[in-house]
């Protein structure tokens, strides 16, 4: 089945100043579009919970730390974050971040404008 478009009689639009308008406004729009993200490796994801639990357990033990020495409540945080062993569980983190987002194929799908989707 083939749908033919009509354009209106010319008159009819010289009277609808809005028409023209709008049918610019629909032939100007962006076609939607939808990422979607593959990842078939388990190891790579355990991998960031892992390193995401350790850093967890880095930085709850030096803000612990951090009470013990008496370091004051507001720059506790920021003691914490500059400990060795936070920076290294940090850094374990942002590699397996990294492993995870090259390990990852992300297609994006666009949606097909009408004449080629009729």
């Amino acid at each position: 089945m083939t749908t033919t478009f009509v354009e209106p009689p010319a008159e009819a639009v010289a009277r609808d100043p809005h028409w023209a308008a709008k049918m610019a406004r629909l032939r100007a729009r962006q076609l939607p579009e939808r990422a979607v993200s593959f990842l078939d490796d388990q190891d790579l994801k355990q991998r960031v919970t892992d390193a995401a639990l350790s850093m967890a357990k880095a930085r709850t033990s030096a803000v612990g730390r951090a009470s013990e020495m008496e370091v004051p409540a507001d720059e506790r945080e920021s003691w914490a974050l500059a400990q060795p062993d936070v920076l290294a569980a940090q850094a374990a983190l942002d590699g397996a971040r990294r492993a995870l987002a090259a390990g990852t194929l992300t297609l994006t799908f666009r949606a097909l404008p009408r004449p080629a989707w009729e």
